[in-house]
């Protein structure tokens, strides 16, 4: 018995060591993102909303741009200084040519552009991310909330900061604009299968994984249950048969033993490969917390929306959803050794 679990941490340790030395390969060999340099021109303000917020709007949307670590953003004062030098007047500077113009000049590598604009009680942000070189508008992203002017201040901007840059988050305050999923679901995966999907907003899959890898573990441990029965059995008809005398009873007892090595033998494959079953869910589990977990799902939309409840929930999508990580393993899974008969 304790053989048994000995052979079956092994093994357990086996799949997981193997997988963090692939994956810590991998992100020791990663090369670090290249953030894009960008010029952001002042948001074109529409729907009789006051011009004053114009710059305001746009300085915050800066900055929030800034923190999601995605890009480098010209300071408005140096555009303001070089494209003046060229006689472009920067507050002049809201349609997309001229500010694909203006990023030629300031040598960037996108520009963004957009507006804020209010119909009635609802409140819509609108970003273009338009690459200078080609003049193409590569990226459209959209916030719209009936909400109040405050909460576009609060939340909307940067949220259309987080849309625009393509990050992905599933949850988001709306008091504080506090971030309430993790952006990482590795640790609490690591934890128990399926705790990190959950925690990223994936809660089918998560709960896929939790209830999978419970049943697993119950029946490994009843199939380990199991095995020491019938290994107590086959031990004892061994003894009958070796103390049996008459040919017939021996015949008898032989077959019993035969029977009761087959039971033990059964027991013990079932014990491997719910052992296996055990590590490939985990093993699974973690690959799914690396790469999917943190992609764009085919039901997230291109697009935000909010609603007047205390709890507000959006879908972001992910530019960068053409990367993909190939491992491949190969074991050798034997815990138990044959029974002899």
């Amino acid at each position: 018995m304790k053989r048994i679990v000995s052979n079956l941490i092994q093994q357990y340790i086996l799949v997981i060591g193997v997988f963090l030395g692939v994956f810590s390969g991998y992100t020791a060999n990663a090369q670090p993102m290249e953030l894009l340099n960008i010029a952001l021109f002042d948001l074109e303000i529409t729907g009789g909303l006051p011009k004053i917020y114009q710059r305001t709007m746009s300085h915050q949307l800066r900055v929030e741009l800034l923190k999601t670590g995605m890009f480098y953003v010209a300071e408005r004062s140096a555009m303001q200084a070089i494209l003046e030098e060229k006689g472009i007047k920067l507050d002049e500077c809201t349609s997309d040519q001229c500010a694909i113009e203006a990023g030629r000049i300031l040598e960037t590598d996108k520009v963004i552009t957009g507006s804020v604009g209010r119909v009635k009680q609802t409140h819509t942000i609108i970003l273009h991310l338009i690459d200078v070189e080609t003049g193409v508008i590569e990226l459209t992203k959209t916030f719209e909330s009936a909400c109040t002017i405050d909460e576009v201040f609060s939340v909307g901007i940067k949220q259309a900061a987080l849309l625009i840059s393509g990050l992905d988050n599933a949850a988001w305050k709306a008091g504080g604009g506090e971030l309430e999923t993790a952006r990482y679901p590795l640790p609490k995966s690591f934890m128990w299968p399926g705790l990190g999907q959950i925690a990223v907003g994936r809660k089918k899959t998560g709960m896929v994984y939790v209830i999978g890898e419970s049943m697993a573990i119950s029946y490994l441990l009843i199939s380990v249950s199991n095995y020491n029965g019938k290994v107590n059995a086959y031990k004892t008809s061994m003894r009958d048969y070796d103390r049996a005398i008459d040919p017939v009873e021996i015949q008898a007892l032989y077959k019993i033993r035969l029977s009761a090595h087959d039971s033990a033998e059964s027991a013990r494959n079932a014990i491997t490969y719910t052992g296996i079953t055990v590590g490939a869910i985990y093993l699974w589990n973690i690959i799914d917390a690396v790469i999917f977990s943190r992609q764009k799902r085919k039901d997230q939309p291109d697009s935000a929306s909010v609603g007047n409840g205390d709890r507000v929930t959006f879908s972001i999508s992910n530019i960068n959803n053409n990367k993909s990580i190939g491992i491949s393993l190969g074991l050798n899974f034997n815990a138990f050794g044959e029974i002899d008969k």
